[in-house]
């Protein structure tokens, strides 16, 4: 698996454990939402299905680069705080 699969992976996973705590709400509003789709004529909800779907992936994939950029970030700031925590010590000795 490559690191781009396994960040993907990994990412995923936790978007899901993140819903999942908020399941309730989630489900209060799919409720919500069948009722409308519904009460709308065949035709109009095909296409307000199809809509819908695609505004779900680009959010979807616009979430997940925002996650995948905030992680990478967390990676960068800790890396460099081990950094500038190691050069610390390092003076310190001298």
């Amino acid at each position: 698996m490559t690191y781009q699969e396994q960040l993907d992976l990994f990412i995923t996973e936790r978007i899901d454990s993140i819903l999942a705590k908020h399941n309730e709400k989630f489900d209060q509003k799919l409720q919500k939402e069948e009722s409308l789709l519904n009460s709308l004529e065949p035709e109009i909800r095909k296409q307000f299905e199809s809509f819908a779907v695609m505004q779900e992936e680009w959010t979807g994939e616009e979430c997940q680069l925002i996650y995948r950029e905030a992680f990478m970030d967390g990676l960068r700031l800790g890396c460099s705080m081990v950094a500038r925590g190691r050069r610390k010590k390092q003076k310190a000795k001298r």
